[in-house]
């Protein structure tokens, strides 16, 4: 726990002992790699932010230059100091949205106590605005609607201790949307008085200064490359590149690599109309229809406006996605799957270096370490994330002739389901409690990350060349967190899930961490014959030094169960979708191996749900018309041996719907039903409603309602915390229905049952 990760090496025997299954399907079509291709210099997220920048800027000047300009790298100044655009950029915005500054851009010490006159009128002009455009939108449904304060419900909720797992780590996430400032007006941006010699005012002087004493040499590099492009960010929408609640929409992929093929006599720069001749090849690349189409004069693609929206510049129009960036980045999938003797052929065997000691091992390290942080274009390829659910095609350990190895804990088939876990309370989760296979060449990187829901992992390396490991103490994560939260604001904001994906990583010798931010790295390197676990919320990452194959699967100890309430927490601040139920696994855990140990968690959580349906019912009875109204039970005891269970997930948080969800209806045939709606029905009308002909057997509930046309969703799926919290927002109260979930768990008769709903809320 100290390290983070810990390095078993077992004796010589056992891994000559221990045959890898695989190798005997070295040239079996059946066992597939799928190949990850990897851009070395793209991996640092300094770097990817910087590129991501740097084309922003260009798109936008390709509608407002006829010549390309060239972009700088970065400045230095006079005492060696560098800055990118992008630090500039980021600083700007950073210090604006700070309580350091007032909407005009002018520093100050505290805020004011009382307020001042202009200010005064300000807020007497939006009230008297605000209060016109409500008289004109009042309709007759809206005179029924009485007004519910939600935010006073989660201070009764945090006051009484109730539902910690859910509001307290979305108020942790709550803000203002960061504006971006308008450089002609706020006092910190705007021009010195005298141009010939630069003369601030004190708020601007401020600025510059904190960034470096040759501020003028920062201020220029503003000037010339950067000031139009925030003034014309703030003239379009200044919300939307920071925007919290804004929906951005984007087409998906990363401006770093989708660039156009044509040549620049092809591009018509003199097209100014909002619209481009249609033919039958020209179409939407969102949404695949024709019509009055835009073509964004950077990334040549076409677009509706109401699919991406754009800049109107005097050359031509940018797309949202190449003037401010979709943050959207993943490594590509090469189409052709490769057997194993395939890949090691073509993409390990120009690897003719000798690996002897650990000063190779240092060289190597060095040189992959000036490969990301360099500009040097270098490509590495990595066959991650294999599995296979066949027998004798899922990992190397099965069908070991060793009796001993055949039913150790150590085989990677044995210990996810091992007595003294707690996976075997799940079902089969691919990666989870089934293995996966990693063929790595030369520098090919597994990016930082946390484990799905904290669990503990572990790896075992049956041949190659070493795998070199990098892992932060459980007590420096969330100073890590913090750290990435602050340095790339944008990434934070725009893809909050971004250190989930393993799709970037970060120099352990970076000073700045090590002497500022005090987060201290380990390095293991694991050779043949060795196994790598990682701890519970321990980030971890690392690369290659050639080709090698290694297995992972994770395991569950009871002593995670807290972590894998954070990690609940944490999936629902950032918006990602949970794994397995952390709730229903403790519930079961009390049921089968009668422990008791978490029972108070669980319980405080129902709690909380109990508390949450009895406030939607009263939001319900509020907005609407009803007098009187119950939340409907939904009877989930026939499919307990199903995902379908577990994985009811909430539209907005993403979080697992344990024990209570809420429905809302956009189509009014399926709410004249609502009274005798089973949860079949609901697959039944939800296929129909998605245009599913698919007969098969789906894992879960969300692959019936989910639909990524918001549009054109016939059903919103809520946990009910989160329709507590955006009711406000959601428009169809009088086709809401509330429902509390029934299963062979939640009623069995270990627990004492509350009156209302039937939840467990003690023990007989």
């Amino acid at each position: 726990m100290e390290y983070g990760m810990l390095k078993i090496r077992p004796s010589p025997s056992y891994k000559d002992l221990a045959e890898n299954n695989l190798l005997r399907k070295a040239d079996d079509p059946n066992f597939k790699i799928r190949v990850r291709e990897q851009n070395l210099n793209e991996l640092e997220l300094f770097n990817r932010s910087n590129k991501f920048f740097v084309h922003q800027l260009k798109a936008f000047n390709s509608v407002n230059s006829e010549q390309e300009t060239l972009i700088p790298t970065g400045v230095t100044t006079s005492n060696g100091e560098f800055f990118t655009l992008y630090d500039i950029y980021v600083s700007i915005v950073k210090v604006y949205n700070s309580k350091i500054m007032d909407s005009d851009g002018r520093y100050v010490s505290t805020l004011p106590d009382k307020t001042n006159k202009r200010v005064l009128k300000e807020t007497l002009d939006l009230t008297n605005n605000t209060n016109q455009s409500n008289k004109r939108r009042k309709s007759l449904r809206s005179q029924h609607r009485k007004n519910y304060n939600t935010e006073e419900h989660d201070n009764i909720i945090i006051n009484n201790n109730i539902n910690s797992s859910s509001v307290n780590y979305e108020k942790e996430n709550e803000g203002i949307d960061w504006k971006i400032p308008d450089p002609k007006h706020v006092k910190f941006l705007k021009n010195p008085n005298n141009k010939k010699k630069l003369t601030f005012s004190s708020h601007s002087f401020k600025f510059w200064r904190s960034l470096s004493e040759d501020y003028e040499t920062l201020y220029n590099f503003y000037i010339d490359y950067l000031r139009d492009y925030i003034s014309a960010i703030y003239n379009y929408d200044g919300a939307k590149p920071w925007s919290i609640n804004k929906k951005f929409k984007t087409n998906g992929i990363s401006i770093i690599h989708h660039m156009s093929t044509l040549s620049d006599s092809e591009i018509n720069n003199e097209e100014t109309d909002d619209h481009i001749n249609d033919d039958d090849n020209d179409v939407c690349k969102k949404c695949q229809k024709t019509k009055r189409l835009y073509q964004c004069n950077y990334c040549q693609e076409l677009y509706h406006k109401t699919c991406i929206p754009a800049l109107t510049g005097k050359y031509g129009k940018a797309c949202d996605n190449c003037l401010l960036g979709n943050f959207e980045y993943g490594f590509q999938e090469l189409e052709k799957t490769l057997t194993i003797n395939e890949f090691k052929q073509k993409y390990a065997g120009k690897d003719s270096y000798s690996i002897k000691d650990k000063n190779d091992i240092m060289s190597l390290e060095k040189e992959f370490w000036n490969i990301v942080y360099g500009d040097k274009l270098l490509k590495s390829f990595y066959g991650a994330d294999i599995h296979n659910d066949v027998e004798n095609y899922i990992s190397g350990f099965e069908n070991q002739k060793n009796r001993e190895i055949n039913q150790s804990f150590l085989n990677l088939m044995n210990l996810p389901s091992d007595k003294n876990t707690l996976l075997p309370l799940l079902n089969d989760i691919t990666g989870i409690s089934l293995p996966w296979c990693y063929f790595g060449s030369k520098f090919s990187v597994f990016g930082i990350h946390l484990e799905d829901h904290f669990t503990y992992s572990i790896n075992y390396q049956f041949e190659g060349e070493c795998k070199i490991w990098y892992c932060i103490k459980i007590k420096d994560s969330d100073k890590f967190h913090e750290y990435i939260s602050s340095r790339y604001p944008d990434f934070m904001r725009r893809q909050k899930d971004i250190l989930h994906q393993l799709t970037a990583t970060i120099s352990p010798y970076d000073k700045h961490l090590h002497n500022t931010m005090g987060i201290t790295f380990y390095k293991a390197v694991q050779k043949p014959g060795e196994y790598i676990i990682t701890f519970p919320k321990c980030w971890h990452f690392g690369f290659n030094l050639g080709f090698n194959h290694n297995e992972a699967v994770n395991f569950i100890l009871p002593n995670w169960i807290p972590f894998g309430m954070e990690a609940d927490r944490v999936y629902r601040r950032d918006g990602r979708k949970n794994v397995f139920d952390i709730y229903k696994l403790i519930e079961k855990n009390i049921i089968v191996n009668n422990d008791r140990s978490y029972s108070s968690d669980l319980f405080t959580r129902v709690e909380s749900l109990i508390e949450e349906l009895n406030t939607v019912e009263e939001v319900l009875i509020r907005e609407t018309m009803f007098n009187d109204y119950k939340s409907f039970e939904l009877d989930l005891t026939n499919f307990t041996n199903s995902f379908m269970v577990n994985e009811i997930g909430c539209d907005h948080c993403k979080k697992i719907c344990s024990f209570s969800m809420v429905l809302v209806f956009n189509d009014t045939s399926l709410f004249d039903c609502r009274f005798v709606l089973d949860l079949k029905q609901i697959l039944i009308n939800s296929k129909k409603i998605n245009n599913s002909d698919d007969q098969k057997d789906y894992e879960n509930l969300n692959n019936f309602i989910i639909n990524e046309d918001v549009n054109k969703k016939k059903i919103n799926l809520y946990c009910t915390a989160c329709y507590i919290k955006y009711n406000k927002t959601v428009v169809n109260y009088l086709l809401t229905q509330s429902y509390y979930l029934k299963d062979s768990l939640n009623t069995n008769k270990m627990f004492k049952k509350d009156e209302k709903f039937n939840f467990p809320i003690d023990f007989e």
